[in-house]
């Protein structure tokens, strides 16, 4: 009888165990499935966050272009542009750091932050026909000749 016993409290204890590996190994697969789908979720999150960086990088150039160049003590950019919504893309060529300005027609404003060295930025401004005076507000850039005139029409 004792050993009957000790039979059917084996088999208990044994079946117990392995529907306790069963129910681990279940758990662990739910587990697996449930971190792919959150790896999913995230990843389309990103795609969408990416996308809506890259549509905003890009609709930060809107109406015209001009590209602006900036040197030591010198703008590289065209002397006339056409009226309306305009972006500047301004690009920091030189050793120093430098700043855009542009003063006309009511405007007066100012690339921010200054662009390092290997920097770039942009601007947009609603430029109306006239002349406008592009500068380098920090000391002394302007008195070195870092200034130019853009004619709008």
């Amino acid at each position: 009888m004792k050993i009957l016993l000790s039979i059917i409290i084996g088999a208990a204890v044994s079946f117990g165990v392995v529907r306790a590996q069963e129910s681990t190994t279940e758990k662990a697969k739910d587990a697996v499935e449930d971190t792919g789908e959150a790896a999913k979720d995230a990843a389309k999150k990103t795609a969408k966050t990416v996308k809506k960086t890259v549509n905003s990088a890009t609709s930060e150039v809107s109406g015209h272009r001009v590209s602006v160049t900036m040197t030591e003590y010198h703008f590289d950019m065209p002397a006339t542009a056409k009226a309306g919504k305009t972006t500047f893309v301004i690009k920091n060529a030189g050793r120093k750091e430098h700043a855009f300005e542009i003063k006309g027609e009511g405007i007066d404003q100012k690339l921010s932050p200054n662009p390092k060295p290997g920097q770039s930025g942009t601007l947009v401004v609603d430029l109306k026909p006239g002349t406008y005076t592009i500068n380098c507000p920090l000391p002394f850039h302007t008195m070195r000749g870092m200034k130019s005139t853009l004619t709008v029409k």
